[in-house]
């Protein structure tokens, strides 16, 4: 059993029935979701909310940047991160991108100078050294 009290178990039912019961920002809501996931899908889901929120600037929707973050962040849809680390990085910064073995000589904190195999190609053939 839901520990929930019974006014919004019924409340819920009740809006699911009659979509015309639910709150203005529900509603506004559901119609920015439908155009924010089509702005997304159009732009090959590669836009992030800042992206996503000039586009439909450019559409005349009048939207503030925090709910497309918010309803994108809802709808569980991101932009595509492309971000290399730095040549000078911390090795604990390194970590989910160097294979383990490639640094288990090294302390946490120590600066390790990036491969040029760092910044692109098989992510297996990466090793860091010594800066």
């Amino acid at each position: 059993m839901l520990q929930i009290a019974q006014s919004t178990y019924y409340e819920r039912h009740a809006i699911a029935r009659d979509p015309d019961r639910a709150s203005s920002r529900a509603k506004s809501d559901a119609d920015l979701c439908i155009k924010i996931n089509a702005a997304w899908e159009d732009n090959r889901k590669l836009y992030g909310a800042r992206k996503i929120w000039h586009v439909l600037l450019r559409d005349n929707y009048e939207i503030a940047p925090c709910t497309v973050e918010r309803l994108m962040r809802n709808f569980g849809i991101k932009g595509v991160s492309v971000r290399w680390p730095s040549p000078f990085a911390r090795l604990s910064d390194l970590r989910c991108h160097v294979r383990w073995r490639s640094v288990q000589g090294f302390r946490d904190g120590d600066y390790v100078g990036v491969s040029p195999g760092l910044r692109g190609g098989d992510k297996d053939q990466r090793t860091a050294t010594l800066a």
